[in-house]
């Protein structure tokens, strides 16, 4: 009989994104959508930023095999055909030869710059979501403060600070309000 008295004062079990979700209470869905689209950035960018996508061994392979024949147009065809990060700098130096050493270095700048500003912007939007969420962290954590307070404030006996802490903020809010 003690063992089934004891069983029955025992807790349910929640999950932990259940346990998030009352806890967190109406910041749980912006902090899941933030969370959602930081993987979904950091992914894209991992992905973007592929050996294969900035130097990929068949233009490189074919590029040198071209030079060493030299078939000088062929490798200019090739490098202009190509894509990746290499041959676009390739191909604006090799398209600039012609008017001097100097402007071939200039026009292979310009297009690293290009590149460079590119995935910079892609970072800026981490760096934007990473403020954000702290700010609706922030907000999360000051709701939950006032609630708190609100309900002390209205109590006219402090209220044991295990049992305030276990509420979810929806509940502190709700019995906060009434």
């Amino acid at each position: 009989l003690a063992q089934e008295e004891g069983a029955a004062a025992a807790p349910a079990k929640k999950s932990f994104i259940r346990w998030v979700y009352e806890a967190e209470g109406i910041f749980f869905f912006p902090q899941l959508g933030i969370s959602i689209a930081v993987v979904a950035l950091i992914t894209t960018n991992l992905l973007g930023t592929r050996r294969k996508l900035f130097l990929p061994e068949e233009f490189t392979k074919g590029f040198e095999i071209q030079v060493k024949d030299k078939k000088f147009k062929e490798a200019f065809d090739l490098a202009k055909k190509d894509e990746s990060f290499v041959g676009r700098l390739v191909a604006a130096g090799l398209q600039r030869l012609s008017v001097g050493y100097p402007e071939a270095i200039s026009a292979m700048e310009e297009i690293g710059e290009e590149e460079s500003m590119k995935f910079e912007h892609r970072l800026s939007y981490l760096a934007l979501i990473g403020n954000i969420a702290t700010l609706v962290g922030l907000l999360g954590t000051v709701w939950g403060m006032t609630a708190s307070f609100m309900v002390i404030g209205s109590s006219d006996v402090a209220p044991k600070p295990s049992v305030l802490a276990q509420q979810p903020v929806a509940k502190v809010a709700s019995s906060a309000l009434n």
